[in-house]
């Protein structure tokens, strides 16, 4: 390989990701095919079984002894390049399309920028159901000066001034944490960093403006408070474009702050100072109206939210015939979510909320097809579902509700939300539900909705325990979760079903409960099988742990059942002959108590029967 040939070095820093890491590789391998490539690996920490994977997709592989600063590491790797460009990503993404990064380098559009941006799926979920996406700055042309900073949150300078958007995108799950242990963990690393670095460096404002990311992670209102006031006196006097952008970021500090805390009268306030400083950004004002909207929301005030709702789809439209306006704006952090597909589904879902909670349909029929379920985002605003199912008892608008249904039902994250919502309303007893079950009968899924409450009447059973029950009529019980579970999932799925790779955690473990019963025989296939239930479904732990106890005594209940079964069936036949034997049908009493004697041999209380009925009948034959 010369330099020449090379056009795009890509640089990857690889830990010991091995859940991800090949499908990162994999996914870069049509860009290799396309484009003179050089792929440059640093291995910051992996076993030897990962290192032989990586060597057969690398062209070069440098070792890096970690030393909790990214910037060291990925200037390592960019001193390997010999590329004119360089792409950097991590080992937790991977592309999904790269036709246009492609045809950006094909075509040779390349020699006319200094750098180009993609799209990165940023998913808030394990489950990839809910993400934003943003623009990332990850390719650049090489120079001499070209260089990372930043020990955490690193980028390169010098920062391009002529970019190229690029509509080719990766999947990033970085920020999808599977428990809160794993979120605080990657606070803390995080924050760690860049309280070092803001105390190198105390006035670069990129450093504060991660910390808030880092303290909204953690929802830590008094911190990020605190930031917000720092970080607007640092801007306070300047008014350069970086700092303009900057200044919005610490004034949704203290948004965020005082919504993290619940105090709905101090983040409206929050919201006016923001509105009230001419200094912030167009895109700034739109996200405090959204803030507004939803802080008006929470308190009931629906005509007052309806307004700042209409302002923020104003704003919406503006953004979307001034573009460049908004990728210049939103390089801001916090700010620059203003207008990403969470925010704008839960300020559609507000304005329908909105509406509902005064009887009002129009948002409804406005907003409900540009809801995303169907392309996967199953995002609900919190209050969604209660206004739906409340207006739907309240409101004569059946053909408006059963398009609804209808559309609720595309998405099975959706459909579960409103089914859970009724089952809530029905363990509640709350008057009217028939006309919801009416509604969801003409859509065609009033079947499902039956699964689905069956299903949780079983779990709400579990909860308030079944005592005195015996592992037969438990079994009943898990059996019955289990249908009832796997008929609404295939249901929501529909003909998708069995293609399905990943199933929410309790069609998993329905499925586990009929595999298990299959082998219910085999005690130690039954027992693996079962003991796995609650790692895909938690919630019923406690009832796997019973369901278990009880199987492993039904034995000895068994055999202590035949033992009374067998003790009242002796007392019942001893009875009979007594009765014989009183009448003098020794012959009959003795006859049946040979029969009983095979059945319990060595029993005294049968001899001793047996010895009173012919002493019995000596005397009888003497007399």
């Amino acid at each position: 390989m010369t330099e020449k040939k090379v056009v795009l070095s890509i640089g990857l820093l690889v830990s010991n990701r091995k859940d991800t890491i090949k499908r990162c590789l994999d996914s870069l391998q049509s860009i290799r095919e396309a484009i003179p490539c050089q792929l440059i690996i640093t291995d910051t920490g992996c076993d030897a079984d990962l290192r032989i994977t990586l060597e057969q997709y690398a062209d070069t592989i440098n070792e890096f002894t970690w030393c909790t600063d990214f910037a060291k590491a990925r200037n390592a790797n960019l001193s390997q390049a010999v590329g004119e460009w360089y792409l950097y990503l991590d080992d937790d993404e991977w592309f999904v399309d790269t036709e246009e990064l492609i045809d950006f380098f094909k075509s040779g559009a390349y020699k006319k920028f200094e750098g180009a941006c993609y799209v990165q799926h940023n998913y808030q979920n394990m489950e990839g159901t809910l993400y934003s996406d943003d623009y990332v700055s990850r390719m650049i042309r090489l120079t001499e000066d070209t260089h990372f900073v930043g020990k955490i949150h690193e980028y390169l300078v010098p920062v391009p001034q002529k970019n190229c958007l690029l509509n080719s995108w990766v999947d990033h799950y970085g920020y999808a944490f599977k428990n809160e242990e794993e979120t605080q963990k990657h606070y803390e690393r995080n924050s760690k960093l860049l309280l070092e670095m803001i105390k190198e460096e105390p006035n670069n404002q990129r450093w504060w403006t991660h910390l808030a990311q880092e303290y909204i992670s953690i929802r830590d209102g008094d911190k990020l408070r605190q930031l917000a006031e720092d970080g607007l006196h640092l801007v306070d006097q300047l008014d350069d474009i970086e700092s303009t952008i900057n200044r919005g970021t610490f004034y949704m500090c203290a948004i965020v702050a005082y919504e993290c805390d619940h105090d709905d009268e101090k983040e409206c306030e929050a919201c006016d100072r923001t509105l009230a400083d001419p200094r912030n950004t167009r895109l700034c004002m739109a996200f405090a109206k959204w803030w507004k909207a939803h802080c008006y929301m929470r308190m009931g005030k629906y005509k007052e939210a309806e307004k700042y709702l209409k302002d923020y789809f104003k704003e919406y439209q503006y953004f979307i015939k001034n573009e460049n306006e908004h990728i210049i704006q939103k390089q801001g952090l916090i700010v620059g979510q203003c207008y990403d597909d969470i925010k704008v589904t839960e300020a559609y879902e507000m304005l329908i909320t909105a509406g509902l909670k005064q009887n009002n349909t129009s948002y409804l029929n406005q907003y409900l097809n540009k809801l995303p379920w169907k392309k996967g985002n199953g995002y609900l605003y919190e209050g969604f579902m209660e206004a739906t199912v409340e207006a739907m008892i309240n409101m004569n608008e059946k053909k408006n509700f059963v398009q609804m249904i209808r559309m609720i039902h595309s998405n099975v994250d959706v459909w579960e939300a409103f089914c859970n919502e009724i089952g809530m309303w029905k363990l509640q007893e709350r008057p009217q539900l028939d006309k919801v079950l009416e509604l969801c009968q003409v859509a065609g899924y009033k079947k499902s909705v039956s699964y689905f409450l069956e299903w949780k009447m079983i779990e709400h059973t579990f909860k308030n325990g079944l005592s005195a029950i015996s592992y037969p009529e438990y079994k009943t019980w898990f059996i019955g979760f289990a249908e009832n579970v796997l008929e609404f999932y295939k249901d929501a799925y529909g003909q998708k079903f069995e293609e399905q790779t990943e199933l929410p955690g309790a069609c998993l473990m329905a499925m586990m409960i009929e595999n298990a019963m299959e082998c219910e025989d085999n005690k130690d296939e039954f027992l693996k099988i079962m003991k796995q239930c609650p790692e895909v479904y938690p919630k019923l732990t406690n009832q796997v742990k019973t369901l278990l106890a009880l199987y492993l005594q039904e034995p000895m209940r068994k055999a202590q059942e035949a033992k009374r079964e067998m003790k009242q069936m002796k007392q019942q036949i001893l009875e009979q002959v007594k009765k014989m034997n009183s009448a003098g049908q020794f012959d009959e009493a003795i006859q049946t108590l040979q029969q009983l004697k095979a059945i319990v041999p060595n029993d005294l209380d049968i001899a001793e029967l047996g010895l009173e009925i012919r002493l019995n009948e000596l005397k009888q034959n003497i007399d």
